[in-house]
């Protein structure tokens, strides 16, 4: 019976994950003292995600109309940093924005699962950090995992979003989608 159950298991999650259809996310964050007291604003969101471009399109996307409709000044920019001039292209639109915070979205992982049966799913891992300028300092740090494909982008966005919310750095949504 617990065979049975198992299978089952493994065949659904794996044609949820095909089909990209429903993106499973999970998040973990740490934030230091800093952060109780104070919330985000005027953010540059820098991305090193080797997924795919519309993935990381999609993110970055996302993210930033989410954070436009907070009231919070951001802009963004996602980068290879296998790239040779990728560090100096990076300082260049930081310095150019001038931030008082700084959010890096990693993917630092991706892991193939197959099943008995033929399906296969992958699971995507991030670490995403947030940095106080001024103070050279990480104030908030998280790790994440994605199961899903090239649909989870919104998925990550949206969890990202919610806990740094419900960690007390950035407030609810104060505008509406036009």
């Amino acid at each position: 019976m617990k065979k049975i159950i198992i299978s089952i298991t493994i065949s659904l999650v794996t044609l949820q994950s095909c089909a990209g259809i429903i993106p499973s996310v999970s998040i973990k964050s740490m934030k230091s003292n800093w952060a109780t007291s104070q919330k985000l604003n005027n953010i540059f969101i820098f991305e090193s995600i080797d997924i795919s471009d519309k993935f990381a399109t999609s993110l970055m996307l996302e993210l930033r109309e989410n954070l436009n409709l907070r009231g919070l000044q951001n802009t963004g920019f996602i980068y290879n940093e296998k790239e040779l001039d990728a560090s100096k292209n990076l300082e260049a639109k930081i310095a150019n924005f001038n931030p008082d915070y700084l959010l890096e979205i990693k993917h630092t992982q991706t892991m193939v699962y197959t099943s008995n049966k033929g399906g296969s799913y992958s699971v995507y891992y991030f670490e995403i950090k947030c940095y106080d300028k001024k103070n050279d300092a990480v104030i908030w740090s998280s790790t994440s995992n994605l199961t899903s494909g090239i649909n989870g982008s919104s998925a990550l966005a949206n969890k990202i979003l919610k806990k740094l919310e419900k960690d007390g750095l950035i407030t609810k949504k104060i505008k509406t989608k036009k």
